[in-house]
């Protein structure tokens, strides 16, 4: 019997679990917290290990180890077994599961989880499955065991965590959005978080399909030379998928207008093109997605319009955990903003968020990153955390006014995660209703 070592509990760590066992593998299951074992997985033969990975696992001899994004390259016994082993995802497991299913993968600094719901959501209805998974929605591998028989087409979101542990994995269509520098602190340098991105792109042939950003100077710098067909797309010049007089073309075909887009901002015509590609390519017909392009709300926390009350607009911006992304925010309004910025510390600069500044009626900073934002916006207002930030922040807002959380900084300082942060500015919107 094959045994395997499974890093990692959470909802992609049952999920995993569960393939491998179908494929009749002994398993070794190990974390550092709490495995939360879901009800329905047969424990017979599984080897369990929580609170404490053990470092005899070091001497294992397995056939794969599948390994959780979220625990660290470093730990001691992972970084020893990788001197031996390849340290896959459970990304990889399901594509090797379920040989039908075709992928349409995205990722990118900024951007992925909007493209990939507008995707999902160009994909819905049609008689083809379709699912949506990875970075976004429900892990892969569940998906895998569910619904390996379908032919399914699915819209893959991939962090770079995730793609660290791809080796087989082949999408049918691909995009790298955008880049910049993000995640510094795990990769110890741009370049290496760079090239996490691209490995991407390592098994596409002739018979796949890479969007290409020809705006992104880093991606133009890496992708000119690839193995798979090649489709430009930008906002500023002529490209395969360019934008013209408000209308996006395809050669010479008109894929949408950007007054049809609910969806706010040029970042987001950006990933309506990539959506609008991606669902053709899979199959969908142009006319039943212009007609689905037009009922797409967006996603919460993402540039997330939460309510207009005395003429004051609140947004919810609680991914843009980097400045590139809060820079994208501040582009898409004309009108005043105070921006609420601030959170745990990801090792990178906001030296570029004063390009913005003029966008910025008044910046109120909190959390960990606070000082680091106060030192590129002198005039800047610190507060402790969210609710004081939200507070003063209305005490300042008039009509016409709009009130943004784009954090620029990750959560984890004050929050489990952003959704978490996001949450907590919805209700303190909510509660100027009350």
């Amino acid at each position: 019997m094959k045994t395997a070592i499974v890093f990692g509990g959470a909802r992609s760590g049952n999920a995993v679990v569960r393939l491998l066992l179908e494929d009749n593998y002994h398993i070794i299951w190990a974390d550092d917290g709490k495995l939360n074992i879901e009800a329905d997985i047969d424990t017979t033969n599984i080897e369990i290990h929580e609170d404490g990975i053990p470092m005899s696992l070091r001497e294992a001899r397995v056939d794969i180890i599948v390994k959780n994004p979220g625990i660290p390259d470093f730990h001691p016994v992972i970084a020893w077994l990788a001197q031996r082993y390849f340290i896959y995802n459970e990304v990889d497991v399901a594509f090797l599961h379920a040989k039908k299913f075709q992928y349409a993968a995205i990722t990118g600094t900024n951007g992925k989880t909007t493209t990939t719901s507008l995707l999902h959501h160009l994909l819905s209805d049609e008689q083809t499955p379709n699912y949506v998974a990875g970075n976004i929605g429900m892990p892969l591998s569940q998906i895998a065991y569910e619904h390996s028989d379908e032919n399914a087409n699915i819209a893959l979101e991939l962090s770079s965590f995730q793609i660290d542990g791809l080796l087989f994995f082949k999408p049918k269509v691909a995009t790298i959005l955008n880049l910049s520098p993000d995640h510094i602190d795990r990769y110890l340098g741009e370049k290496r978080y760079y090239d996490a991105k691209f490995r991407l792109l390592q098994n596409m042939d002739h018979n796949t399909v890479f969007l290409r950003n020809i705006d992104d100077k880093e991606i133009m710098e890496r992708a000119r030379y690839l193995n798979a067909q090649i489709i430009d797309f930008s906002l500023t010049q002529k490209a395969d998928v360019y934008l013209v007089d408000n209308e996006v073309y395809y050669k010479d075909r008109l894929l949408f207008n950007v007054d049809d887009l609910m969806i706010k901002g040029p970042h987001n015509i950006q990933n309506a093109m990539v959506a609008v590609m991606m669902a053709s390519l899979l199959g969908v017909e142009l006319d039943r997605i212009q007609s689905k392009l037009k009922t797409f709300t967006g996603v919460i926390h993402r540039l997330q319009l939460v309510d207009t009350i005395d003429g004051v607009k609140y947004y919810n911006d609680s991914k843009a955990t980097n400045p590139n992304s809060t820079m994208t925010a501040l582009s898409s309004f004309d009108t005043p903003v105070i921006l609420l910025a601030g959170g745990s510390n990801k090792n990178t600069s906001y030296e570029g968020l004063y390009l913005y500044a003029s966008r910025i009626k008044e910046l109120i900073v909190f959390g960990e990153t606070a000082a680091q934002l106060q030192a590129v916006f002198e005039d800047a207002i610190m507060v402790d955390n969210l609710e004081e930030a939200f507070k003063k922040a209305n005490e300042i807002a008039v009509s016409g006014d709009t009130v943004l959380l784009s954090p620029a900084s990750a959560s984890y300082d004050q929050y489990q995660n952003f959704e978490e942060r996001g949450n907590e500015f919805i209700a303190l919107v909510k509660s100027l209703r009350k």
